[in-house]
């Protein structure tokens, strides 16, 4: 297995079986895509509310935010 990080942002990484798989596959020149397929939200509900903190933790290159809302005391 092969990867290539971009040097400009180095959260994007690109992986394949061969050198010429994962070039293709970073420089969108294969048919190989990286996009994942949508998926329809399993719910919706309208919310309205203050915010009172936001926190950010980056893991494995994926940014996850936690809100705490006014009248919580902890983020669930």
């Amino acid at each position: 297995m092969y990867a290539l990080v971009d040097a400009g942002d180095y959260q994007k990484v690109t992986t394949g079986i061969t050198i010429e798989e994962t070039v293709e596959k970073f420089t969108n020149r294969g048919t190989a895509t990286t996009e994942k397929e949508t998926q329809e939200p399993r719910e919706e509900f309208e919310l309205t509310a203050k915010i009172t903190d936001i926190q950010n933790l980056v893991l494995e290159g994926n940014t996850y935010y936690d809100i705490l809302l006014e009248g919580q005391e902890d983020v669930d």
